[in-house]
């Protein structure tokens, strides 16, 4: 009975922490993404360098100091939990297979191919925008949901979560459609069964950041 008792307050404290995780972010995602950056676009060239950097290292701060803080609480290695020294090998071959095939077929599909690249638009949706998302959904969230409601669960739980933290990012580019919403849905799902089969964050951050290069070079909104 004891030992129940201490289970049920861990699972308790892990999902606290995980909620507390995911609203802090919204909050302040939302924040960044409809105060902070329009007022950086007044103060920057938003297809500087220093634009860049700034909004790499803002979302840096928001989206990855907590997940290291609260891991570090619980007596974690970061890099271990998180799988990013796991299989990487696989990772990176999964990773890059799926990933070059979005790309092929976005750029066939659209017939289009975008040479105009800013510095943003390769520092934060090519570089660092994969490594970011996949770090706090899959790495974090997804596998302490894991721990509770198995794979299946815990990639359906993540992938509602990962449509909604893009919300802020829909309205400030003034484009509220539904059907961005189950894309990013389906591609979270995506994300978090090649997690699951590789074993590696690796796969995820490869395939992540190869799509949002794809959307990049096509100029898919």
């Amino acid at each position: 009975m004891i030992e129940l008792n201490r289970n049920r307050k861990t699972t308790k404290q892990e999902l606290i922490y995980v909620g507390a995780y995911f609203l802090f972010l919204l909050v302040f995602w939302s924040i960044s993404r409809l105060i902070l950056s329009p007022a950086l676009e007044k103060t920057l060239p938003n297809t500087s360098l220093s634009y860049a950097l700034c909004e790499a290292i803002l979302k840096g701060v928001i989206w990855i100091v907590p997940v290291y803080v609260i891991l570090k609480l619980q007596k974690l290695n970061p890099i271990s939990f998180l799988k990013l020294n796991s299989n990487i090998m696989k990772g990176i071959s999964f990773g890059l297979l799926l990933g070059i095939a979005f790309l092929v077929i976005n750029i066939v599909k659209t017939k289009n191919f975008n040479i105009h690249i800013t510095y943003s638009d390769f520092i934060n949706t090519f570089l660092v925008v994969g490594i970011i998302e996949e770090i706090a959904f899959r790495g974090y969230i997804m596998q302490k949901f894991k721990l509770y409601v198995g794979f299946i669960g815990s990639n359906i739980i993540t992938s509602l979560m990962f449509a909604m933290i893009h919300i802020p990012i829909s309205i400030n580019n003034h484009n509220i459609d539904p059907l961005y919403f189950v894309q990013v849905g389906i591609l979270s799902l995506i994300f978090g069964y090649f997690f699951e089969e590789t074993d590696s964050l690796i796969c995820p951050i490869v395939i992540h950041s190869l799509w949002d290069l794809s959307m990049i070079l096509t100029q898919i909104s």
